[in-house]
């Protein structure tokens, strides 16, 4: 392959990575920013000409002592990939975080901006503390989509889907559920029963 062949390749994934909706930052072992997307400059609130050549504790010494501080550390030592939820006071914002080390030496840090979610998740717990008062559908749902517990409101569902408690769930249910397993993050799922559209919040609880 020749070399205009392999700065072509690297401008097509440096068009790639500007168009992605989280925010990526790569860094140098010193923890000094080399780039940031434009979803990262948003994030952040800051352009990248004013991040370059800056260490992250630098730019934003409020993210020391924080997890996020402690998985560049973790991810540096042990050259793995570091995942975490952290709440970022600075910006206001939930994020999921990914923090992989690179063969430079550095790592790179991807920001997906859960804010949304959270919240969704909250809504979702106040409201099942008291399901069976509930007239919004209530379901909980075993890891392999078993139906473990189903509130009155979830009747309409229920009869749609054909199923009952300690009965599976359809196949596209089961793999929201899976999803949002896997990735720890709630996920949404849209249905219509009962002559109505109902929007679930799909989210992993503990417990």
């Amino acid at each position: 392959m020749s070399m205009i062949d392999d700065r072509d390749r690297s401008a097509s994934a440096l068009e790639f990575v500007d168009t992605l909706e989280d925010g990526l930052a790569a860094y140098d072992a010193q923890s000094r920013f080399l780039w940031v997307n434009p979803a990262a400059e948003r994030l952040l609130g800051m352009k990248a000409s004013e991040l370059a050549g800056r260490s992250q504790w630098e730019a934003f010494p409020a993210t020391l002592g924080t997890p996020l501080e402690s998985a560049f550390r973790r991810a540096l030592a042990e050259r793995e990939a570091v995942k975490f939820e952290q709440f970022f006071e600075l910006w206001g914002k939930w994020c999921q975080v990914r923090v992989t080390p690179c063969q430079c030496g550095g790592l790179t840090a991807q920001f997906r901006d859960i804010t949304d979610s959270k919240f969704a998740e909250e809504v979702l717990h106040r409201t099942a503390l008291f399901p069976a008062q509930n007239p919004s559908p209530v379901m909980r749902v075993g890891r392999d989509g078993t139906l473990q517990f189903a509130n009155p409101g979830a009747a309409p569902v229920l009869e749609e889907w054909q199923c009952a408690v300690e009965s599976r769930l359809p196949e596209v249910v089961r793999q929201v559920v899976e999803t949002a397993l896997e990735d720890g993050v709630p996920q949404e799922l849209e249905i219509h029963a009962g002559g109505r559209d109902i929007s679930f919040i799909v989210s992993p609880v503990t417990g």
